[in-house]
């Protein structure tokens, strides 16, 4: 979807240091890669494995898998963004690199993730309790799309801050353009 492509344009966009929005045109060439499709398949392993975990390790080895994936996900949702492969994203060694190579704010990066999460289920739950059905879902699409950008931009704000030793390129006349 255009939606998905978007998003991620947006935190690529963002870690190359370019900081104004993308254009429907950018986000429709970016998601010529099928981001959707990768988005999909990277979701079907996660539960996948969430499969295999429980008939192999039982009920309660679900939440410490959750509990795992949950932590891992801005870190995997940067790699699929940057590096377009899903195996790439899926890779615990890259994962464990990222969240290493960033340190301590990483902790605030899914700190601030969780809470975006929870702002986007309270707003969600307002809407649909004090408006009608009719005005509530249009508005809900609205909302999501506002918080998926406003968090896909942050996660391209920190692949931005730690470029040099995730080794990720950036832009170099981004950066002084930004200054100027």
């Amino acid at each position: 979807s255009i939606g998905i492509g978007y998003v991620f344009k947006v935190l690529t966009k963002t870690a190359k240091g370019k900081f104004d929005s993308p254009s429907y045109d950018e986000a429709l060439v970016f998601n010529s890669d099928s981001m959707m499709m990768k988005v999909i398949g990277l979701y079907l392993t996660l539960f996948g494995m969430a499969y295999m975990c429980y008939w192999t390790f039982g009920a309660s080895s679900i939440w410490i898998y959750l509990m795992v994936v949950s932590f891992c996900l801005p870190a995997i949702l940067i790699i699929l963004a940057m590096e377009k492969h899903v195996l790439s994203a899926l890779d615990p060694g890259r994962i464990i690199s990222l969240i290493t190579t960033i340190g301590w704010p990483y902790l605030l990066l899914f700190g601030f993730s969780y809470l975006i999460d929870l702002g986007l289920e309270f707003a969600q739950g307002q809407l649909q309790y004090w408006l009608p059905q009719a005005i509530a879902y249009p508005l809900l699409f609205g909302v999501l799309a506002y918080f998926y950008i406003i968090k896909f931009n942050m996660f391209g704000y920190v692949a931005f801050q730690y470029h040099t030793e995730l080794g990720y390129g950036i832009d170099t006349e981004n950066l002084i353009a930004n200054q100027g």
